[in-house]
């Protein structure tokens, strides 16, 4: 499958579009519809809202499927020094599958609801793979009478 990769460009910035990355989280057009418009062609017109808040939907999109660069090369160069600045600080923390069963995400991983209240502060986190808990998005050993594997 050819990965296809589209621009779309203001005067300020140029936002790419992967549509084989993307899940289809919804927050692009949630937040700015008038930029994003899925049943529309072009889908994407940035001179719909301000820059800032193009940047800042753009940052929230979960897998990448929609980034963007500035157009000016020096602004450029400066963003992605202070984007390896802020990766040199984070720390990385590991999320576990267990074999036929659920995947574990430590307490160190924030996780919130759709509303953004935060589930399990401070816990470690058991997320059901099988679809058969009762608890979801946590684990409660269905996958054990069902047979699960992954």
């Amino acid at each position: 499958m050819d990965k296809i990769k589209k621009d779309y460009s203001n005067a300020d910035i140029t936002v790419t579009w992967q549509p084989h990355l993307c899940i289809h989280s919804t927050v692009c057009f949630a937040r700015l519809p008038k930029v994003f418009r899925p049943n529309k062609r072009p889908w994407i017109v940035l001179d719909q809202a301000e820059t800032d808040a193009i940047i800042e939907t753009v940052d929230l999109c979960p897998t990448d499927a929609l980034t963007w660069r500035w157009n000016d090369a020096l602004k450029n160069k400066q963003q992605n020094q202070n984007d390896m600045d802020n990766k040199k600080e984070t720390t990385s923390v590991t999320a576990k599958v267990f074999s036929n069963g659920p995947l574990l995400l430590p307490k160190e991983v924030i996780l919130t609801d759709a509303q953004g209240k935060e589930l399990k502060a401070g816990q470690d986190k058991y997320i059901c793979r099988c679809g058969k808990s009762q608890g979801k998005p946590f684990c409660d050993g269905s996958h054990m009478a069902t047979g699960f594997e992954g």
